[in-house]
């Protein structure tokens, strides 16, 4: 087995997990509250993707997942990049200023 296919399986394996987890520590928090998981799951499904629950989901997301790619990418190539927060307040005011 190459490393490449070890490092999928331990990068595959450990975001399965870390999925599941979330999963089982947001029922048993719902549960403690009170709440029907069961249901709870239902609204935030239904809340995603009903009218303008996609657009808003997105609309939410990309700056997310902009700010983890500015994270994700330097520290592939063995540098530290700390100033995703900047970087993210420039483009937007980039972007702004182009609009």
């Amino acid at each position: 087995m190459n490393a490449l296919a070890r490092l999928r399986g331990v990068v595959f394996g450990s975001v399965v997990a870390s999925l599941l987890l979330a999963l089982v520590l947001t029922t048993v928090v719902l549960a403690v509250t009170g709440t029907n998981p069961l249901d709870a799951f239902d609204e935030i499904w239904t809340g995603a993707t009903t009218r303008s629950g996609p657009r808003t989901t997105l609309d939410r997301a990309t700056p997310i997942i902009g700010m983890a790619l500015a994270v994700a990418l330097p520290l592939r190539v063995g540098t530290i990049n700390l100033g995703v927060e900047g970087q993210m307040v420039v483009g937007g005011w980039t972007a702004a200023v182009i609009a």
